[in-house]
């Protein structure tokens, strides 16, 4: 999977499904160095941002800090860098073979039935047969 891509193809339907009175930025090349949850008291008052939306954590980058009112913590499994909560055996623990399923929009006549093997295996991409009743067919990414 290309990172990046996928992504900028979330930002893109999470951004098209939103209302209008809010607003969603995606930032690429700026790593986050520091998570920090704001008081309350400099919350409201982000000189950021003109939106409603309290912010309630100040994100630290090189390229200068962010106030927000979410963030969507999506590094990899090595998050405790930022996170140390997660670290240990009761937080996330790194592995290999990640898999994910998503239904396609396109139909099996448009995607075809077979898949794609790349990266000596470790990288692949294949539809499952559909069965009666199911919009399109499930993807397999891996």
């Amino acid at each position: 999977m290309w990172p990046l891509k996928l992504v900028t193809e979330l930002f893109k339907l999470a951004n098209d499904s939103i209302p209008t009175s809010s607003s969603l930025r995606l930032h690429t090349r700026t790593p986050v160095t520091a998570i920090s949850p704001l008081s309350s008291s400099t919350s409201s008052s982000s000189p950021l941002s003109s939106d409603s939306h309290e912010k309630r954590w100040l994100l630290s980058t090189p390229r200068g800090s962010i106030r927000c009112a979410s963030v969507l913590h999506a590094t990899n499994a090595y998050a405790s860098h930022l996170l140390p909560h997660l670290a240990g055996p009761e937080g996330i623990v790194p592995t290999r073979g990640q898999v994910i399923a998503i239904r396609s929009n396109a139909s099996a006549e448009e995607i075809g039935r077979n898949g794609w093997i790349g990266n000596n295996g470790f990288e692949y991409w294949f539809p499952r047969p559909m069965k009666d009743g199911e919009s399109g067919p499930l993807v397999i990414l891996g």
